[in-house]
């Protein structure tokens, strides 16, 4: 009995030590495809519904599961100011087989909808979030000889860890606003993850409780155009340049960069760093390169149905680099463009993809 009781102490330790180290949210290289798992205020922020969905491998040379799965899609509900969206994420965390499952429901409203600005809220309504790790591949010392090593099965493998099951609450607002004549768009967000800090511990004797949350973010899209001397015209391109900053303790993390489309193709580089508030707030742990392609599925120019897919590759400034495979991350992404309400409302410039005459020159 008292075997079995050491073994379940050595079992609590080791799932403690492990969920206040590994109790962090995971990160996606590409955000910007991810809007709602960062700010459920993004749900039904464009004219379109939006099916996405990512596969991110994190450090692929490395022995064991670390991947996540996202899929996630949202819809305007134009005449009444309303977005709705769900995610659904599964994260699997290594050696330990530990994984995460998340289903959440997310509903969003407009406060403000004008031509040239937007202000909207956004909040999960239900959340359901599962825990579980697989206790198979533990090693415990009744199961070892000194000279042959591991040679039985442990007593305690047929005793299984029961699964963590909570309910989970965010909230986020964003606000945009267009200038129009300029070609400029700025974007800004905060969200907050958490709420009620629910536990996550497997051991009913030790309280884990999930650490809140904070996530700003801004960007700035603007119109650039490119002469094409053959074809005597203007192309127009977008840059959208931005940050996303993340903290859940005790992690500060800041995302800088990039994104520069010019249609079809769409790239992108950005640099992260982990120890923002530190002595080393200069420094950049990673560097993140994108690129992508955008393929129309219609030749409806109104109500454009495209397909994007984006690969990412997220590279550890470190000698870690050479022995984790740097992070793999690859999303596809469906864009369904609906009628645009009748009356005032926001005016999304950018989807109009416009083509210039060059001017022509005067003659002296």
């Amino acid at each position: 009995m008292e075997n079995k009781n050491l073994k379940l102490g050595l079992l609590g330790f080791m799932v403690f030590f492990f969920v206040v180290l590994k109790g962090q949210d995971p990160q996606f290289s590409q955000f910007f495809n991810s809007s709602l798992y960062y700010n459920p205020a993004t749900a039904g922020i464009t004219r379109d519904f939006r099916f996405s969905s990512s596969y991110r491998k994190l450090w692929s040379k490395i022995p064991g599961d670390l991947s996540t799965y996202y899929l996630a899609a949202d819809y305007q509900l134009s005449k009444k100011n309303i977005g709705l969206g769900f995610i659904m994420l599964n994260d699997n965390e290594g050696l330990y087989n530990l994984r995460t499952q998340r289903l959440e429901l997310i509903f969003s409203y407009r406060a403000i909808d004008e031509k040239d600005k937007m202000l909207q809220f956004g909040m999960s309504v239900f959340s359901i979030n599962k825990k579980d790790f697989k206790n198979k591949d533990f090693i415990f010392t009744d199961q070892l000889d000194p000279v042959h090593g591991v040679i039985q099965q442990s007593s305690f493998m047929g005793e299984a860890v029961e699964p963590v099951i909570y309910a989970d609450w965010n909230a986020g607002v964003v606000y945009r606003q267009n200038f129009t004549r300029q070609k400029m768009t700025p974007t800004i967000g905060f969200s907050a993850s958490h709420l009620t800090r629910p536990e996550i511990s497997f051991v009913n004797s030790e309280k884990v409780r999930l650490p809140l949350k904070y996530v700003v973010n801004a960007s700035l899209l603007t119109q650039v155009t490119f002469e094409n001397s053959i074809a005597s015209k203007f192309k127009a391109a977008y840059l959208n340049p931005g940050f996303v900053y993340e903290y859940q303790e005790p992690l500060h993390t800041l995302t800088i960069g990039s994104g520069f489309d010019i249609y079809p193709f769409r790239f992108g580089a950005w640099f992260r760093n982990q120890s923002f508030f530190s002595e080393e707030a200069v420094k950049f742990n990673s560097v993140i390169i994108s690129a992508g392609i955008v393929i129309p599925l219609s030749s409806n120019s109104q109500l454009a149905h495209e397909l994007i897919i984006d690969y990412t590759y997220d590279s550890t400034i470190s000698k870690l680099e050479f022995a984790s495979g740097g992070a793999h991350e690859i999303s596809l992404i469906y864009n369904m463009s609906l009628a645009e309400k009748k009356g005032v409302c926001y005016n999304e410039w950018w989807k109009k993809r416009e083509t210039f005459k060059a001017p022509e020159l005067k003659k002296k």
